[in-house]
């Protein structure tokens, strides 16, 4: 009844060539004469993210957009904003970004499942400088970042379908990990301690030396866990270096991470003494070129990730699962403008393989080719068309179009709407893993949705508001599926799932503003208030089914964010988080971060729970409560 149920699925053909479809090859039919009738000299386009008082330049994507003028929803997490936020590593940020879920079975970024608007972990492509952190195994493992918090500069969160702009994976939304290019010589050394024997160390280092800029990070993570077995070792490494020449720019980074824990009742509760060791290696080279006509930028990349794990680590030769993957890849961009606006073609190819004693020697080869249009603004409105077309292994050339339209409402004031449609391809677990109680399924397709968005974005010089209205469409969702308690976990492509929502963030900076109070010397009682709010619901077909992932998102979650200036230049944040989750107890936690800048050296203290209220993300899998840490940052100039 499984296979019969898959097959006839299967063969289903989901949003078989649609209207929008047509419309978009009319459109780029018209995009490509115009630009050979019509080109205008370049100007650069830069792989990262610019702030300015009213307009943000978000080129995550791979154009660039002012913040009142993008037509969807986007949160940035800038520099500045770390050290204001009670984490120790760049995956724990995403806890205070809305309408992300970071699920969690341990503590600094031991091993997280983020997801975007009720989309699973899979569903979300995590990015570094805009290169795919795609791990061809499980997406357990995208995560498996080789940053540090001193070594990046920003993160980028954009929100919703952007297959159109990225390709697989890009389902309910984009998160780009953008790393530090400093030009000028630095140095910071940080030490921070708590309870449970953790230790942090970590250095920064920045060098120019003969046009060359050199910025490398080391750091090191240990704990004995908060709870038996959840002892962690983290080793994370890098090395980015820059060269600007006249009309071009390339630089090269390397990230390594070393990570060893105790994995207690991690996949099972049955087995409280599993173990886990993961070695991540990532290797990234790009140019930028500008020859006064084209802009061309030409990446590699390669990424690999080795996982070790045991059911029993006092008797490994119980049950151990070995993997290894390889993921090369290579992208090539050229932006042309022109009277129409500006066009961005481009193309990339991606090579991944595996050898696991469980899922055994498999490799793929992928491909795919994109365009984007942006059109000149006319009469206050703005309009992007893209689309990306993609082939694997036997689904052969598929097509998935983008739309987006703004309208200017005032200088400070804009509504925006998009839709498109968005993929994933199985990974190969999901396609080939075995045990006793999880059968993976060879026979799985890809999983695809329609998402449209309506919203709309206010911002002055101290306040902004920024709220929109969604729906995601799947067809041909994978999920890991059984009939009842006693069967096992088997992957099927069964379930169609629509989910729609509503996201709120608001923000107001009282520095300048009549409302603030000051009661600290000349410092206002607070400085700074956000509000943010996401609301979910999903529904769920062919529920004869029991679903391990699918109906545990956030119906609920609301962040709270307060920050303070009292005297001597103490900076105090306070952060209330409430998540409800889809059949799991809802829970406040309350954080605090006070930091204390002196000369050259920054004291803070930070805690996270501090009511010690229990939680957890996964069923089975308790967080901590109350911890506390302290901690010293030195920075030379």
């Amino acid at each position: 009844m499984f296979y019969k149920a898959v097959n006839t699925i299967n063969r289903q053909t989901m949003f078989k060539n649609t209207s929008l479809e047509k419309i978009f090859y009319k459109i780029l039919t018209i995009i490509l004469l115009s630009n050979l009738f019509y080109p205008n000299n370049l100007t650069f386009a830069q792989d990262s993210l610019k702030y300015q008082l009213n307009n943000i330049i978000v080129t995550s994507k791979k154009s660039p957009f002012f913040y009142l003028e993008i037509s969807r929803s986007i949160e940035l997490i800038n520099n500045n904003d770390f050290s204001k936020i009670p984490v120790s590593t760049p995956g724990d940020l995403l806890n205070y970004a809305n309408s992300v879920d970071l699920r969690q079975r341990g503590i600094n970024s031991i091993q997280g499942d983020v997801g975007i608007r009720g989309g699973s972990f899979e569903q979300t492509l995590i990015m570094i400088d805009g290169i795919k952190i795609i791990d061809p195994q499980t997406g357990h493992y995208n995560m498996n970042l080789p940053l540090t918090l001193n070594n990046i500069s920003r993160v980028e969160i954009v929100k919703g379908s952007t297959s159109s702009f990225y390709g697989p994976n890009a389902f309910s939304g984009v998160i780009n990990f953008v790393t530090k290019r400093k030009r000028t010589n630095s140095l910071s050394l940080q030490t921070e301690g708590g309870a449970n024997g953790y230790v942090l160390g970590s250095v920064f280092g920045s060098l120019n030396l003969w046009g060359v800029s050199n910025n490398i990070a080391f750091e090191k993570i240990k704990s004995d866990g908060y709870r038996n077995n959840t002892e962690y070792n983290i080793t994370t490494f890098s090395y980015g270096g820059a060269f600007v020449g006249t009309n071009f720019l390339t630089d090269i980074f390397f990230g390594y991470n070393n990570k060893k824990f105790g994995a207690n009742s991690f996949y099972t509760r049955r087995f409280p003494l599993q173990a886990e060791h993961t070695k991540t290696k990532f290797l990234k080279i790009s140019t930028l070129i500008n020859n006064g006509n084209f802009n061309t930028s030409v990446k590699a990349y390669w990424r690999r990730n080795d996982d070790e794990f045991v059911l029993i680590k006092t008797n490994p030769a119980f049950y151990k699962n070995i993997h290894q993957t390889n993921v090369y890849g290579f992208q090539i961009k050229e932006d042309i403008s022109s009277r129409i606006g500006k066009t961005f073609l481009g193309g990339e190819y991606v090579y991944d393989k595996i050898k696991s004693n469980n899922l055994g020697i498999h490799n793929r080869h992928k491909r795919g080719v994109f365009i984007e249009q942006q059109f000149q603004k006319f009469s206050k409105f703005k309009i992007k068309v893209s689309g990306y077309a993609y082939n694997y292994s036997s689904i052969g050339w598929r097509l998935w179009p983008g739309f987006e339209i703004g309208y200017e409402l005032s200088n400070k004031l804009n509504i925006f709407g998009n839709m498109g449609k968005a993929f994933r391809i199985p990974t190969y677990t999901e396609l080939y893993y075995h045990d006793p109680v999880t059968q993976g399924n060879r026979l799985l397709k890809y999983e695809e949705s329609l998402s449209y968005e309506l919203g709309i974005n206010f911002q002055n010089s101290n306040l902004s508001i920024n709220s929109s209205f969604f729906r995601r469409e799947e067809k041909n969702r994978i999920d890991w599926v059984r009939l009842s308690e006693s069967a096992p976990w088997r992957a099927m492509n069964i379930s169609s799932v629509n989910t729609t929502g509503f996201e709120l963030n608001f923000r107001i900076d009282l520095h300048k503003s009549f409302m603030n109070i000051r009661l600290f010397g000349n410092n206002p009682l607070f400085n700074m208030i956000s509000v943010k709010y996401t609301y979910l619901n999903s529904d769920k077909k062919n529920s004869r089914f029991m679903s391990r992932y699918l109906l545990e998102y956030l119906k609920h979650q609301l962040i709270i964010s307060i920050g303070q200036s009292v005297w001597g230049n103490t900076n105090i944040n306070w952060f209330i988080r409430y998540e409800d989750r889809l059949n799991v107890e809802n829970h406040f936690l309350v954080d605090l971060n006070i930091n204390k800048k002196i000369s050259s050296y920054n004291v803070y203290v930070k805690g996270t729970n501090l009511f010690n209220t229990p939680h957890f993300d996964i069923v089975g899998v308790p967080l901590p409560g109350r911890q506390l840490i302290a901690g010293i940052k030195y920075s030379l100039k």
